[in-house]
């Protein structure tokens, strides 16, 4: 008898030191699988100056391109770049841009220089020069805004975005394409020794502070656009995609070039109220920048798609946007099959 019970207690030790083991293995693979899974997307922490005046930088990855125009070592050219970029234009400050000189960074970079209430500002885009297959000269100039997704500008200039690379054509090009880069992002990341400062760091900080980053993407976009049209007798197109969409709508205001080709970016409901994150366009003077009337210059050509999930896909139904513009200006909407992406059109054709 008492064998039997020596050795029922001896398994039921045996059982619970199995059952401890496997949840100590357990916990060691769910938490190297954890970290193998989502270590790259957790910002690293540096701290940049000492005390309470240390500011904490929310590091990445490097990023996919090898241009690096922007550097930083020390928390006073932190500061420095926060405050070259802590603005909110409002409709008065947008109007004034005076756009200057044109400089060609390298092979692939384009930077115009700006005045913009006085103060000077550099708008950057990677430059994609027509290639024509009958060697006739370029037809027109695109300015190219992408959407919200991070380097985005290099993806679409390397073609190696699925979502939003119908907006460039693939072999033949009869345009110049000037593809737009996000401060903050890509070739304008903000590096600190290996790594670059997360751009939901720059937004949040600065959005803290009443400036804006969609701001300024705006403000470079009209820069651009302007430059084109005042260089060259060539027309202007603009193109956007998501947000991209929305701050090509908003620079057509200003700039008002021959055609605007909107994809997925602009909803006339967004006078009302809109649903956004802190990387979409946010601007303390965003309402009054809708409120402008689209230029009757241009031709909007409006693209949803049935399958989207949200405003856009109820748009694409109901044709509200086109309907509402088409008081003001000459308007064509596109209805396609897929959901938020860039359907197999050439803009060049259209």
């Amino acid at each position: 008898m008492k064998t039997k019970l020596f050795e029922h207690k001896y398994f039921s030790i045996l059982i619970v030191c199995a059952f401890v083991l496997c949840s100590f293995v357990s916990a060691l693979t769910t938490r190297s699988v954890y970290i193998r899974r989502f270590s790259k997307e957790l910002p690293e922490i540096s701290i940049l100056g000492a005390g309470g005046s240390g500011i904490p930088l929310y590091l990445i990855s490097g990023g996919p391109t090898p241009h690096k125009l922007l550097a930083i070592n020390t928390a006073d050219e932190y500061q420095a770049l926060i405050r070259q970029w802590s603005f909110d234009y409002t409709y008065r400050s947008l109007d004034s841009i005076v756009p200057s000189t044109r400089r060609q960074l390298n092979p692939d970079i384009i930077a115009i220089s700006y005045i913009i209430d006085g103060a000077k500002q550099t708008a950057y885009a990677y430059f994609l020069p027509s290639k024509p297959a009958d060697g006739i000269e370029a037809k027109c100039n695109v300015v190219v805004q992408p959407g919200s997704g991070l380097d985005e500008s290099y993806h679409l200039f390397k073609r190696n975005t699925s979502q939003q690379s119908h907006l460039i054509p693939q072999d033949k090009r009869n345009c110049n394409y000037y593809i737009m880069i996000t401060k903050g992002e890509d070739a304008l990341s903000v590096r600190y020794r290996t790594g670059r400062v997360a751009p939901l760091q720059l937004y949040s900080t600065l959005l803290n502070r009443k400036a804006s980053l969609s701001s300024l993407q705006l403000a470079d976009n009209i820069a651009v656009s302007r430059f084109l049209k005042q260089s060259s007798t060539l027309p202007v197109l603009q193109v956007g995609f998501s947000k991209g969409g929305v701050i090509a709508f908003l620079s057509s205001k200003f700039s008002f070039p021959a055609k605007a080709f909107i994809f997925s970016g602009w909803s006339q409901t967004f006078l009302n109220s809109e649903y956004a994150n802190v990387n979409q366009f946010i601007s303390f003077h965003a309402n009054d920048l809708y409120k402008v009337r689209p230029s009757a210059l241009t031709v909007y050509k409006f693209f949803y798609g049935k399958e989207e999930g949200d405003v856009y896909g109820w748009e694409s139904s109901s044709r509200f946007t086109c309907k509402s513009l088409h008081v003001f200006t000459k308007v064509v909407c596109k209805i396609h099959d897929g959901a938020h992406v860039v359907p197999s059109v050439n803009i060049e054709d259209l």
